[in-house]
């Protein structure tokens, strides 16, 4: 069975060198967070990744987080579905030299789309 499932928002993005960090939340709770007129900023933030600058010039390390209460949350999957999104959305700040406001201006509320899926177990 094909399960249609929301798609994901970028909407934590924090740049405070040498860390830059990009989050995403769920359609739904960027909804709701929209309906309490916020910015969307204080959805939960159910992953996210960040990279880090070693030093001047030296290599970046790419991390990622995950928030899922159980492991066999149906978000879960979709989740870890929006892990290249994220980390290409934070390698496209560094790349561009943004600060926090160019890289909310330009990324804040972008949708990442995730094909249908077919669940397992």
């Amino acid at each position: 069975m094909t399960i249609e499932s929301p798609n994901f928002i970028i909407h934590d993005i924090r740049v405070d060198p040498p860390s830059i960090l990009v989050g995403a939340t769920d359609t739904a709770r960027w909804g709701w967070e929209m309906q309490d007129a916020g910015s969307g900023a204080n959805a939960t933030t159910l992953v996210w990744v960040e990279l880090t600058q070693a030093n001047p010039g030296g290599y970046t390390v790419e991390t990622m987080g995950l928030f899922c209460v159980e492991r066999t949350e149906p978000l879960r999957p979709r989740a870890l579905a929006t892990l290249p999104a994220l980390f290409e959305a934070a390698w496209q700040i560094k790349d561009a030299g943004w600060g926090q406001r160019e890289a909310c201006d330009h990324l804040r509320g972008r949708p990442i789309a995730l094909p249908p899926y077919e669940p397992t177990g």
